[in-house]
């Protein structure tokens, strides 16, 4: 079938669809919701896909009480769009994450409506996947064979540019607990191990470490337990880091220097020292390229020129997912060039008119690539070679 069949098909059934992916947007937008606590949002798509007659799997899926899956279709090849729905602490939809659903959901949509007129083989789901935002939901989802069906997992994040390749770090964080020994801090500092004095240590250790990391690296910190009070030597201190690098390889090299500086600070003071993950490693995000030459085509024929920066930004557990599958996750833009993510400016833009421009073009974007997947399998080969790479 010639693509141009495709998009003549996505034209004229996305007016049809337009409201619903924008109600999608605005009602998760009015209805922030934490990390694995997306239940207004989980239902609102569930609901929506069983009206659309997606075979919807309910939650608990992967264990977790805010993920779903949702299928249509038969067979090879199989294509799934990925949902994010998760708020921000107290910023609400600062990461767009709204759109993010609406786009994914919004791109199945469209996609099911061209099937049914073309009668293209294979099957399209979305999978929706709860706490980006540091919960790593996609990681236990990977761990319970949920990605395993699929030949790719595509998906879009809104951003401040357009571009179909971005990168992210991969990125670890990890909590540093010392354990000291209490004692009066005037009349027997003697008797007392200074749990705090480690932390300082450890911190001073850490800023030390700066100098010599690559420019791709960071290293963050917050004491997130300083002391039980002034009279006491401290018995428990503890900082909360996280470590990100470009790639996963060097996170680990780093991941084990941090924790030798640890160990040596508790070693200096006698502290004894422990540690463990508050979240998920994140990988770094690793584009397909077969599926980004795609996605670049998509954009620009949206009128969406993708814009290489080369910079490497934040984390995703999307990282993890394209470790194990071809996968996609472009940037879509929604405001100006100097709007960051996580401000309120941002979450502002989330639910203006140049986010529901981003949602509307996203959905089509993604349902022309996924189309075009399903029309001509042998791409999604490639992608496969491509990954194994």
């Amino acid at each position: 079938m010639d693509n141009t069949d495709l998009y003549e098909a996505i034209e004229e059934v996305t007016p049809h669809l337009t409201p619903t992916i924008l109600n999608i947007s605005h009602d998760i937008h009015a209805h922030p919701e934490l990390r694995f606590q997306e239940h207004h949002a989980v239902s609102l798509l569930t609901n929506l896909l069983k009206e659309h007659q997606f075979s919807v799997t309910m939650p608990p899926v992967a264990k977790l009480d805010t993920a779903f899956t949702a299928t249509f279709g038969d067979g090879q090849p199989r294509i799934a769009f990925v949902a994010e729905y998760d708020a921000l602490p107290e910023i609400g939809h600062a990461c767009g994450h709204n759109i993010i659903a609406a786009m994914s959901v919004g791109a199945a949509l469209i996609a099911q409506r061209v099937i049914q007129q073309q009668g293209l083989p294979g099957t399209i789901a979305v999978i929706g996947s709860p706490a980006e935002e540091g919960g790593g939901g996609k990681i236990f989802q990977l761990e319970e064979g949920i990605f395993a069906p699929y030949d790719a997992a595509l998906m879009f994040h809104p951003g401040n540019h357009n571009e179909a390749d971005p990168t992210s770090s991969a990125r670890e964080g990890i909590d540093v607990h010392f354990q000291g020994k209490a004692s009066h801090a005037a009349s027997a500092p003697e008797q007392g191990v200074d749990a705090v004095q480690a932390v300082a240590n450890f911190l001073t250790l850490i800023n030390s470490m700066r100098a010599t990391l690559r420019k791709d690296a960071n290293i963050h910190s917050i004491i997130t337990n300083g002391g039980q009070a002034p009279n006491i030597i401290a018995e428990h201190a503890s900082v909360r880091l996280q470590v990100r690098a470009s790639d996963s390889d060097y996170l680990a090299i780093l991941l084990q220097r941090v924790l030798t500086c640890a160990t040596g600070a508790a070693s200096a003071v006698g502290a004894q020292m422990t540690w463990s993950r508050f979240v998920p490693a994140y990988a770094d995000l690793r584009p397909n390229a077969v599926l980004v030459d795609i996605l670049r085509e998509e954009m620009a024929r949206e009128g969406r020129e993708s814009i290489h920066t080369g910079a490497t930004t934040g984390s995703t557990d999307m990282g993890n997912v394209s470790h194990v599958l071809p996968a996609l996750h472009g940037n879509i833009q929604i405001g100006p060039r100097d709007i960051a993510a996580h401000t309120r400016e941002f979450a502002t833009y989330a639910l203006g008119q140049s986010g529901d421009d981003a949602a509307i073009a996203g959905a089509k974007i993604l349902a022309r690539v996924a189309l075009r997947l399903l029309n001509a399998p042998e791409l999604l080969k490639q992608a496969r070679a491509q990954h194994e790479q």
